[in-house]
């Protein structure tokens, strides 16, 4: 069932003649490993089901009735308001795939709805829904050149909410919430928050800090430095940024191309030199080996350095802000209730490593995104970070947070506050 949530949302960039401006909070359901998903009614009646909410894709998408090992599906003929295009579509994503028809109908919010939204009817997938899957289809967010087959016979989410509600900006905000909170404690319930038109003060602390949407496609963004435990991998931001650097919610992991990857694994094996409590191997860096941890040694997350992104500052470019990824978001648990194994020497905790290689680019996944609030406001073409009120409990004993850092120019060295004062090295800014 449809949940009402009542907020209280700050519109940024609105300009709207007359009328209320329209906001709407919707209860997020997830964690980073299957994804945050949200419920929403399609058709007339509605069918409630639940859709992936991925800003790195365009199109709606829903398991019909003839996909498999899925439940529920939508059932286009208990649908008075649904058409059939006839027109077919096959879309590969970065894991997995579908084919099937287009269609348009009716989605459902809590206060509103749209009517003639494109959606895609999924008939047959690959790798598409894993086992057991929480959500039956996608809610692509991100802008109309992404959309299949194309823009010219698909009509966006977007498309259609400006032509139906204009009151409501074009600005939406994600709070998800991590697996594990800041402190390393199992954090529950998961899921988290997602405003359409605005951001509520309540998902976050402190200020939002923004960059340049730099293509509107993907939410694309610039990197313009990475560093590991305050020291700044030295690369250049050509090479960082080489094909695109993009937010996207329906990733897991933090993706950086084969370039950036090594220099982060370079910096995080120097950070470890020298240290008896541990020297975590090759194959763990690489992805194809889990750490086995004993639980009842030091903190892990007291171990391990943070990370820190840094992104030039939306109408100063010459300035860059950073947002740190501490540990508790980059280190992945996969068994969260241990086991007896005689790699730990005992009771285990298996941690994965969440940053991943790939050939190019960059994708910023939902494991950076966990310690933020995330503002995308494509009315003025930037996207902010702030620092979440996700579950974050009073603990000062540990201080590896998630932080934005205040902005400072680059080109130095420059001295951040970060944790705590730390002098970084700086190279050019070439992008």
């Amino acid at each position: 069932m449809l949940q009402l949530l009542v907020v209280v949302a700050v519109v940024l960039g609105a300009d709207v003649i007359g009328g209320t401006i329209l906001t709407e909070t919707l209860q997020l359901e997830g964690s980073p490993e299957i994804g945050y998903y949200v419920e929403l009614g399609l058709g007339t009646p509605y069918q409630v089901l639940s859709f992936l909410v991925d800003t790195g894709s365009s199109n709606i998408v829903i398991a019909g009735t003839q996909s498999e090992g899925v439940s529920p599906t939508f059932d286009p003929s208990r649908s008075s308001t649904f058409t059939n295009t006839h027109r077919t579509v096959t879309i590969n994503y970065s894991q997995g795939g579908f084919t099937g028809y287009i269609g348009t109908d009716r989605l459902q919010f809590i206060s509103f709805d749209v009517s003639g939204v494109s959606v895609a009817i999924i008939k047959t997938s690959w790798n598409f829904f894993g086992v057991n899957p929480q959500w039956q289809g996608i809610l692509g967010l991100a802008y109309d050149s992404l959309l299949e087959p194309s823009s010219d016979v698909v009509h966006s989410l977007y498309q259609m909410l400006q032509l139906q509600h204009s009151n409501m900006p074009a600005v939406f905000s994600l709070q998800l919430c991590p697996a594990i909170d800041i402190y390393g404690e199992r954090n529950y319930p998961r899921g988290g928050k997602m405003v359409l038109g605005g951001v509520d003060p309540a998902h976050y602390t402190g200020d939002i800090f923004y960059t340049p949407i730099v293509k509107k496609q993907y939410y694309n963004v610039l990197l313009s430095n990475v560093s590991v435990g305050g020291v700044m991998v030295p690369l250049e931001c050509s090479e960082m940024n080489k094909e695109a650097t993009i937010v996207d919610s329906g990733t897991s992991d933090v993706f950086v191309n084969d370039a950036l990857f090594r220099g982060i694994v370079k910096l995080l094996k120097a950070y470890f030199k020298g240290r008896d409590d541990i020297v975590p191997p090759d194959d763990f860096w690489s992805g194809s080996a889990q750490l086995a941890w004993n639980a009842n040694h030091v903190n892990i997350f007291d171990v391990f350095p943070v990370i820190t992104f840094y992104f030039p500052l939306h109408g100063n470019s010459s300035m860059q802000f950073g947002v740190t990824m501490p540990p508790q978001l980059y280190l992945r648990e996969v068994d969260p209730d241990g086991e007896v194994t005689s790699s730990c020497g005992g009771e285990c905790n298996m941690f994965v490593f969440g940053i991943r290689s790939k050939s190019t680019g960059v994708i910023l996944g939902n494991n950076l995104m966990n310690g933020y609030t995330v503002v995308f406001d494509r009315d003025n073409a930037r996207l902010g970070f702030a620092v979440t009120t996700c579950q974050l409990r009073d603990k000062t004993e540990l201080h590896d947070q998630p932080k934005v850092t205040h902005p400072e120019h680059r080109g130095g060295p420059t001295k951040y506050a970060l944790l705590h004062d730390v002098m970084f090295t700086t190279h050019r800014w070439l992008c």
